[in-house]
This record gives structure tokens, sequence and C-alpha cells, in this order.
């Protein structure tokens, strides 16, 4: 009996100090995470800003295009007439 009491408490003496660098090691790893997402809101907070400035660059673009395609009918336009004037005085 005394033997498999001295067996016993070996295991336990191992276990304890098993689950001791278990918990050591889960307390790194916290650690670490709570470092590393301490990060995540400004870099969250810097991609917003750079999404609306992109949507703004966005709607400037649109609307250039589309004054760009407005002078590029007119000029069209003044290029038919121009053309047709021709045919009808040459």
């Amino acid at each position: 009996m005394t033997g498999l009491n001295c067996y016993l408490v070996v295991k336990l003496w191992q276990s304890y100090h098993y689950f001791k660098e278990i918990s050591h090691q889960l307390t790194n790893v916290e650690a670490e995470m709570t470092q590393a997402l301490a990060l995540v809101p400004d870099q969250i907070l810097k991609g917003q800003q750079s999404t609306a400035q992109l949507r703004l660059f966005y709607q400037k673009c649109l609307m250039q295009l589309a004054i760009a395609q407005k002078l590029l009918r007119r000029l069209q336009f003044a290029w038919k007439v121009w053309h047709r004037i021709q045919k009808f005085n040459g």
C-alpha cells in the first residue's frame, strides 16, 4: 500500500508541475494577444478613414468623368456639324 501511495504522490507532483507550466504558457499567450489586439482599434480607424478618402476620390473621379464625357460629346457634335458644313460647301 505504501508503494502505491508513493507512486500516486509522484504522479500528482508531476501533474502539478505539468499544469503549472501549461498555466504559465497560457498566461504568456494571453498577455501577447492582449498586446497585439491593443493595436487593432487604431488599424480599424485608419482603414475606415482610408475607405472614406477613397470614396471621396471615387466620387470626384466620377464627376470629372461625367464632365469629360459631356465635353467629348460636344466635340463629336461639333465635328459632325463642321464635317457636314464642309460637305455642303464643298
